[in-house]
């Protein structure tokens, strides 16, 4: 299994906001959001959401958009059980970037707060909680 300093390794972007979703893509648990040197930047995670299969880039916008409006605290967990699927090419880092791209587009920021994910296969390892953004 990954240590958190691997992942802080891997990811190094500067941004420790979304260093739990990087984490959950490599498996590691967060134990602190100290950051090494940069390395990826939020134009790498825009990229990676850019070049997402389109229809699941738009299905994945319109329901984080939905859960945004709602405006309580949710995780990726949530949308995954909304409905959402994978996007289906094998590429793991999807999730992540997609909600680096809304929060980048001011549609949900992250709460602070880390919850365990519920799903068997992510043993338990904790993910963002996002909230929409009020306007």
């Amino acid at each position: 299994m990954w240590q958190v300093d691997d992942c802080e390794r891997v990811w190094a972007g500067g941004d420790a906001s979304v260093l739990p979703e990087v984490c959950d893509v490599l498996g590691a648990e967060v134990m602190s959001t100290t950051m090494v040197a940069p390395a990826w930047t939020q134009e790498d995670l825009l990229g990676v959401f850019d070049r997402s299969p389109e229809a699941w880039r738009v299905q994945a916008e319109r329901v984080v958009r939905r859960f945004a409006e709602s405006m309580r605290p949710f995780t990726t967990d949530d949308l995954r059980d909304s409905g959402l699927d994978e996007p289906g090419d094998g590429v793991h880092n999807r999730w992540g970037a997609m909600m680096s791209a809304m929060a980048a587009l001011h549609v949900v920021r992250q709460t602070g707060g880390f919850p365990r994910s519920r799903r068997p296969e992510a043993n338990g390892r904790r993910i963002a909680e996002w909230i929409g953004v009020t306007r």
